[in-house]
């Protein structure tokens, strides 16, 4: 196995450093090979819709090469042989190539690196053996089209719920307030002793 930070070294993102246990069944060729094909298509699929779904390993291996591409091409532009060697290498759909330096690179121009959001999303048990079903996550390009994955806080001060319940709890704080003024004053008045005149 190998560590991913040799294979993605001086990206400007955190890449996690893990072991994957690759096991390569159900691949074409049943080698290495398969899964890279597998890795291709990811990649590929990633810069055409932006975002997608697939399970843990696949998604922390993936992410490198897609920042991997992404930082390469905005620091050397489409004039660099090397990047589009890679370019080339990793885009099995070659109109994606041009979409990169036309629409990305200008887009992540304004974004800090990582360019790539990783989330997890609810695993879909898989028949019988739901509890082996692998941990899913959503990996999106920064900036997509999409709805937000993440929820948004909304500021709900203004409901008619809300604005009831924030004065029921003034009025009770201010009943409290008055019943411990009130026993604090009936305890003073008793505790003091009547005063003799001397008559």
């Amino acid at each position: 196995m190998y560590n991913k930070l040799t294979l993605a070294g001086g990206l400007r993102a955190r890449v996690r450093p893990m072991n994957l246990n690759v096991e390569p069944h159900n691949l074409p060729d049943q080698t290495g090979a398969g899964r890279l094909t597998v890795l291709r298509q990811l990649v590929t699929g990633l810069f055409r819709y932006e975002r997608l779904e697939m399970n843990e390993s696949k998604a922390f291996e993936m992410q490198g090469y897609a920042e991997l591409l992404l930082q390469e091409a905005m620091r050397y532009g489409p004039k660099h042989k090397p990047t589009m060697e890679l370019m080339d290498f990793w885009m099995l759909e070659k109109d994606l190539i041009h979409r990169v330096f036309k629409v990305y690179v200008p887009r992540f121009a304004r974004f800090e690196a990582p360019y790539t959001k990783l989330w997890y999303v609810p695993s879909r048990p898989e028949g019988r053996q739901s509890y082996m079903s692998h941990k899913r996550i959503l990996m999106e390009l920064k900036g997509n089209p999409y709805p937000p994955v993440e929820p948004r806080h909304l500021d709900n001060k203004s409901s008619l719920a809300n604005i009831l319940l924030a004065e029921a709890k003034r009025d009770y704080v201010r009943q409290k307030i008055r019943a411990q003024a009130e026993v604090h004053q009936g305890t003073s008045v008793s505790d003091e002793e009547p005063t003799s005149t001397g008559i």
